[in-house]
């Protein structure tokens, strides 16, 4: 049956049944169309799973949502299937329907699950077929939480299944429901459902500490290392697999500093990834804590190319908005930053256009003002934030008719 207007959301923590589930509901009636089970039960005496905040995209354009992207709280990446007609026909997009698999399971450094509580978001391969799925771990629900110096990290992982619509024959390519990533194993690098020549780009960082207009500020820089997009071709003829004989890259990961997690949405805009690290206060009865506010390339995981932040407020963006790496007093490496420390627990700002090159942030969160504010003695940048402003009008266009 054709539900043309749903409603898509998550079963949420501590369910019932212990697993994790996307409910589609009719928007009229509240009716269930269609309840899709992972069945992502975890083991006797662990927390009961559940499904995160859900991400729905369009890839034909139809206006009718296609796949649907969502995490749980043991690291399981899920993509959802909704591009049949027939909501019979719904599931999850890899393995089957006894035994469904996650696109990707986040795993640390010493292979504990690492939580994905927040809402994805997703955006073209800018090289290949298939999407970039970019989101962060971490869990921020319970007493428990305060402490946990867990190392939760931001991943941009490649989607490359061959469930492809092509605009110019407007049809959709042949599925392959086995062509998911898997577990993420650090010990090795590697990927569960992949050659061993695939795994995930690291990229690094590291934390500096600058004065701008007399206001002492935490600045974080990323490393710029390029993921290596190699493919070969489908053994059955379908979209390009990644390669089993060359070292290649399905996404990125960044490890975040000790006690940081990703406890508020990411977005993606104009290529630019935007995510939060959060560092909480050890008291329970706290509302503090620091914020990293990130922006980052979305496609590699690496610093922004471009100064990004007008840091001195001069109202462009040059070498005087860059920060000194070198711990050398004698010798200067400037970098231009793609991270902000700021006071409490921030979330996604709102964003006021300037003029055609620059927009002002309004980053809202427990410290109580628009960017900052809190402990004068800690690191942070009280003004609003002044950035690049992303270009606006036509930048590309497909002649898919004569």
């Amino acid at each position: 049956t054709l539900h043309p207007w749903v409603v898509i959301v998550s079963n949420g923590y501590n369910s019932d049944n212990g697993s994790a589930v996307l409910y589609v509901l009719n928007a009229a009636t509240g009716a269930v169309v269609k309840a899709i089970d992972t069945k992502a039960v975890p083991a006797n005496n662990e927390m009961a799973n559940g499904l995160s905040t859900p991400v729905a995209i369009d890839v034909n354009f139809d206006q009718k949502a296609d796949f649907v992207y969502a995490g749980d709280l043991y690291g399981n990446l899920w993509k959802f299937d909704l591009s049949f007609t027939n909501s019979a026909d719904w599931s999850v997009a890899f393995g089957s329907e006894s035994d469904p698999k996650p696109l990707f399971q986040a795993r640390g450094p010493n292979g504990e699950v690492q939580p994905i509580t927040t809402k994805p978001d997703v955006m073209y391969h800018p090289k290949e077929h298939g999407l970039m799925v970019c989101f962060g771990t971490g869990k921020f629900l319970g007493l428990s939480d305060f402490g946990n110096t867990d190392v939760q990290t931001v991943y941009g992982v490649w989607d490359y299944g061959d469930a492809i619509y092509n605009l110019a024959v407007n049809s959709w390519s042949t599925d392959d429901n086995t062509e998911y990533l898997g577990t993420f194993a650090r010990s090795t690098g590697t990927l569960s459902n992949q050659a061993s020549t695939v795994g995930l780009l690291e990229q690094t960082f590291s934390d500096h500490d600058a004065t701008f207009n007399g206001q002492l500020g935490t600045f974080r820089v990323f490393s710029e290392a390029v993921p290596n997009w190699i493919t070969m071709p489908d053994t059955t003829g379908q979209e390009d697999d990644l390669s089993d004989s060359q070292a290649n890259h399905a996404g990125y990961y960044i490890d975040l500093a000790a006690g940081e997690r990703v406890v508020s949405d990411v977005l993606i805009r104009s290529g630019i990834l935007i995510a939060i690290g959060f560092r909480p206060d050890n008291g329970s009865c706290s509302t503090g804590g620091q914020s990293m506010f990130m922006e980052l390339d979305a496609f590699t995981g690496g610093n922004l190319a471009q100064v990004q932040f007008d840091l001195d407020s001069g109202g462009t963006f040059t070498d005087d908005d860059k920060v000194d790496i070198d711990s050398d007093p004698n010798n200067e490496t400037l970098k231009n930053p793609s991270g902000i420390l700021v006071d409490g627990q921030a979330q996604l700002p709102a964003f006021l256009r300037l003029d055609n090159k620059r927009e002002r942030l309004y980053i809202s969160g427990t410290g109580g003002g628009s960017s900052g504010g809190g402990d004068p003695t800690k690191p942070r940048i009280d003004d609003p934030i002044v950035q690049r402003a992303p270009k606006l009008g036509v930048t590309y266009w497909m002649q898919i008719f004569e």
